[in-house]
């Protein structure tokens, strides 16, 4: 509503990362920012570019990592890590490159999304035997909050005024799209 598209699309990338169901693994920031999963089989590795498509920056993380998510106020990008036989919730520092392991659980933490103000990050965690959703400080520490939604559904989005969370759950015929509060 409200939103005008002008001048011509143009490829920036080729051969970003999907994850099934044909889903690039990329962000777009309000600040002008993308970032992007390139699709490889020995490593990964997340560039920055402009509006321009002018690279700004790259990390080059040790693992499998993916599902790259930067923060609304453009400062860092969250994103999942498998080292070893765990994977877990990472953040870097755009500027610096810095990098921080937010969560070292023995279970699968992954698809870090940001809340509104960049102080909370929401992920999907298997602690409990099924997929749980948790929320933590995304300075870090041991601290994290398990929220009460259903385990068949996945974080995809926090609203702007932080009082819902869009959430996405996948049948074996369609894909269902549920806000909560």
């Amino acid at each position: 509503k409200g939103v005008k598209l002008y001048g011509d699309p143009k490829p920036l990338v080729n051969g970003v990362a999907q994850v099934p169901y044909g889903i690039a693994r990329f962000d777009a920031s309000n600040t002008g920012i993308l970032t992007y999963d390139l699709a490889s089989p020995s490593a990964s590795r997340f560039t920055w570019l402009d509006r321009s498509g002018r690279e700004l920056g790259k990390l080059e993380p040790a693992g499998e990592c993916g599902n790259p998510e930067i923060s609304p106020d453009g400062r860092f990008v969250a994103y999942d890590c498998a080292v070893g036989p765990n994977r877990d919730i990472w953040t870097a520092e755009i500027a610096t490159g810095q990098i921080r392991r937010l969560t070292s659980d023995p279970d699968v933490d992954h698809g870090p999304v940001w809340s509104p103000d960049s102080a909370q990050i929401l992920f999907d965690a298997h602690r409990t035997g099924g997929g749980d959703l948790y929320v933590m400080a995304a300075a870090g520490g041991t601290q994290s909050r398990r929220l009460p939604w259903p385990e068949t559904l996945s974080a995809d989005d926090w609203s702007q005024d932080g009082r819902f969370i869009i959430l996405t759950g996948f049948t074996s015929s369609t894909l269902h799209r549920t806000s909560h509060v």
